[in-house]
């Protein structure tokens, strides 16, 4: 059984239309406060790349903030900055969009 299997059955996690949240803040802050930074952004770096795999409009825009929290995990070259940089543009262009 997978972790987001037990995680859900659990009740840690619910499934959304868009994906998986947290249950509850609370469960979501705990969660937080047991991994250091770098695992932070190394699942933020692991969820972004995941999410940018499903192209959508809202994706890119869940792939850019995630991708954005990575930090050096994601953007460690110059070409990493680039496509960073790329993904970025057309998520504010959804946004621009979406807002008009």
């Amino acid at each position: 059984q997978s972790l987001l299997k037990k995680s859900v059955d659990s009740q840690f996690l619910e499934e959304t239309q868009h994906g998986y949240q947290f249950s509850h803040d609370k469960i979501q802050a705990a969660f937080q406060s047991l991994i250091t930074a770098d695992e932070k952004e190394r699942i933020h770096f692991s969820i972004g790349r995941h999410i940018l795999t499903l192209q959508t409009d809202v994706s890119l825009l869940q792939a850019a903030i995630h991708l954005n929290r990575a930090g050096e995990v994601y953007a460690s070259s110059t070409h990493d900055k680039v496509e960073l940089a790329a993904i970025n543009l057309e998520a504010s262009k959804y946004c621009e969009c979406r807002s008009a």
